[in-house]
């Protein structure tokens, strides 16, 4: 089987979202122990098959993008 010229291992597949950093950044009065008790609540109800769904949805709209199935904007039409 032939290899790809690209490898996995030079990909960023990884996503990381700092729940800590967010609340500081947008909520700058918030306590010390009220960001650990959002982080610690956020992580006990994250659902990872909500996100994997997400994913699914991006390879869906890319596959259909890549093959040029996507329907033009409505916009696009009008504008003749």
């Amino acid at each position: 089987m032939p290899r790809s010229a690209i490898g996995m291992t030079e990909v960023e597949g990884d996503y990381s979202f700092d729940v800590d950093t967010y609340l500081t950044t947008r909520y700058p009065n918030i306590t010390k122990p009220a960001r650990r008790a959002i982080c610690n609540w956020v992580r006990e109800r994250l659902d990872t098959e909500v996100i994997e769904a997400m994913v699914d949805d991006i390879v869906l709209l890319y596959a259909l993008d890549q093959q040029g199935w996507t329907p033009e904007d409505e916009d696009d039409e009008n504008d003749d």
